[in-house]
C-alpha cells in the first residue's frame, strides 16, 4: 500500500517565537539518535501559539521525519520514534508522520522506514539545492509499504524489541565497567588539572609531537582490512598502513572532537583525527596516558563555532602529570582486567543475540512464505520485501554490535598485552 494511504493524520513541525506566551518543547533533528529514538533531555524551548500546540501535540507512537536537511554523507529522510508522554511539538525542518494502527502498527512502519532509507529509497523523492536536501512529500506519500498481517507485524516489532534490550544491556555494563576504571584512576593519581598528588610535570610540547591525519581515497575505502581512525572511531578499512606503530588517536572535528584512543598498529588516521607522532621521553606507559587524557577530558577545549574542532595547542599547552612508571604499570595492569571483563561482555552479547532472538526471528520470518514472496518496486530498487525485513534484523543486528565493538575497541591493545 502507498504510505499515504496507511495515515491517520500527517502534519509539519512549528518553530514559533522567542517571545510571546506559553513556552513548548520543541524536538529538532539534533534530539535524533542513531538507534531511531529520541533524545528528550534536550529540546528547544520556543513560543507557541497554544491553538497550534493543541492541533499538533505529538503522541506515542508517533513517526518524526526529517523533511530538510541531510548531509554529503547521509540523505535526507532519516526517521524517529515519538515513545514519550512529554509535551512536545516537532520542529519545522521535520514532519510527522501518524499511522493509522488499524491498518499499520506504527512501529512495524518506523522499522521499515528506517531500512528503506538505508538502503536509498528515499532519492527519488529528494530535491537537492545548495547545502541542502529536501522531500517532496507529496510524491514521498506513494511509497510503497509492505503490510502483512497483524501477527506478522507483531512478530517483526518483538524481535526489534529483543534486540534493542540486549544491546541496552550490553552497553550498561559495559558503562559500569568504564566508570569502574576512571574511578581506580582518580583513586591512584587525583585530578590531573590540580595535580594534587605533587607528580613531575611537564607541557605536551616537551613530551611528545603530534601530527594530523591523511584524507583516504574513495577508491581505498573498504568494508575490512586495515582499520582507518577518524574523528570517532573507524570510519573505513584500508588495505594500506599510514602508521605501523601502536598510537594515540585523536579526533579533530565533530561534537565528540578531543576524544582518544589507544590503538594498535597497522593502522591509517584520515584528516578527521591526529595522532601522537613520537614521544620526545620515555616517561609513560600508553595505557596509563590514554587514561589520563580521557579523564583530562580534552573536549572541553574545543571551539563550538559551526563545525566542532579541536587544534593541536590544548595537548600542547597542558602541563600533564608524570607519576613514576611503576605506579603507571600498575593501573595498566589492573585496567588490562577490566578490559578482558569487557571482552566477556562484548562476547555474551553477541551471544545473546543468537541464543536468545537471532534464530527464533530468522526461522520465524523464514516460516512466512507469503511474507517472502511478496515483491515489489521500491526507489529505484528491486526489492524482494519479506527478504528485505529478514535482512533489515540482521543489519539492525550488526549495527547493534558496532557500539560494542567500538567500546570494546578503546580496551583491544591492553587486553592483548
Amino acid at each position: 500500500m502507498r504510505l499515504g494511504e496507511l495515515l491517520a493524520d500527517s502534519f509539519s513541525g512549528e518553530w514559533g517565537s522567542e517571545d510571546g506566551e506559553g513556552v513548548t518543547a520543541i524536538l529538532r533533528t539534533a534530539n535524533f539518535t542513531p538507534d531511531g529514538s529520541l533524545d528528550y533531555s534536550s529540546p528547544a524551548y520556543r513560543c507557541v501559539p497554544s491553538k497550534k500546540v493543541e492541533m499538533k501535540a505529538l503522541k506515542r507512537g508517533d513517526i518524526l521525519i526529517e523533511k530538510s536537511g541531510g548531509t554529503p554523507k547521509r540523505p535526507v529522510g532519516i526517521v524517529a520514534l515519538f515513545d514519550s508522554d512529554m509535551r512536545a511539538v516537532c520542529s519545522n525542518f521535520n514532519h510527522v508522520l501518524r499511522f493509522d494502527s488499524r491498518m499499520i502498527d506504527p512501529r512495524f512502519a518506523f522499522h521499515q522506514l528506517r531500512w528503506l532509507h538505508t538502503k536509498g529509497a528515499f532519492e527519488r523523492y529528494t530535491r537537492k539545492t545548495t547545502g541542502l536536501q529536501n522531500l517532496e512529500l507529496r510524491k514521498f506519500f506513494d511509497l510503497p509499504l509492505t503490510v502483512p498481517e497483524p501477527g506478522i507485524q507483531r512478530f517483526c516489532v518483538n524481535g526489534f524489541n529483543l534486540i534493542e534490550e540486549i544491546k541496552k544491556t550490553g552497553l550498561r555494563q559495559l558503562s559500569l565497567l568504564d566508570e569502574l576504571v576512571k574511578s581506580r584512576f582518580v583513586e591512584m593519581f587525583g585530578d590531573p588539572d590540580r595535580n594534587d598528588r605533587d607528580f613531575e610535570v611537564a607541557s605536551g610540547r616537551d613530551l611528545f609531537e603530534i601530527g594530523n591525519g591523511k584524507s583516504l581515497p574513495v577508491d581505498r575505502r573498504f568494508d575490512d582490512g586495515i582499520p582507518a581512525y577518524g574523528g570517532n572511531g573507524v570510519s573505513w578499512y584500508t588495505d594500506k598502513a599510514l602508521i605501523d606503530f601502536d598510537t594515540v588517536v585523536i579526533g579533530r572535528v565533530g561534537r565528540n572532537c578531543g576524544n582518544t584512543r589507544l590503538v594498535k598498529a597497522p593502522l591509517w588516521v584520515t584528516d578527521n583525527a591526529m595522532y601522537i607522532k613520537g614521544f620526545k621521553r620515555s616517561c609513560f606507559d600508553l595505557v596509563f596516558l590514554i587514561n589520563l587524557m580521557n579523564v583530562i577530558d580534552f573536549n572541553r577545549f574545543a571551539d563550538e563555532g559551526d563545525l566542532w574542532k579541536i587544534s593541536q595547542k590544548p595537548f600542547m599547552e597542558y602541563e600533564f602529570p608524570i607519576p613514576p612508571l611503576s605506579l603507571q604499570r600498575e593501573f595498566a595492569a589492573f585496567a588490562a582486567r577490566v578490559a578482558k571483563s569487557q571482552f566477556v561482555v562484548q562476547r555474551q552479547t553477541k551471544r545473546g543475540f543468537a541464543e536468545f532472538g537471532l534464530r527464533k526471528l530468522i526461522g520465524g520470518l523464514a516460516a512466512v512464505s507469503d511474507l517472502l514472496r511478496i515483491s515489489k518496486k521500491i526507489g529505484n530498487h528491486d526489492v524482494r520485501v519479506g527478504e528485505g525485513i529478514t535482512l533489515h534484523l540482521l543489519s539492525t543486528i550488526d549495527d547493534y554490535c558496532i557500539p560494542l565493538r567500538n567500546r570494546y575497541r578503546r580496551f583491544l591493545y591492553y587486553a592483548e598485552v
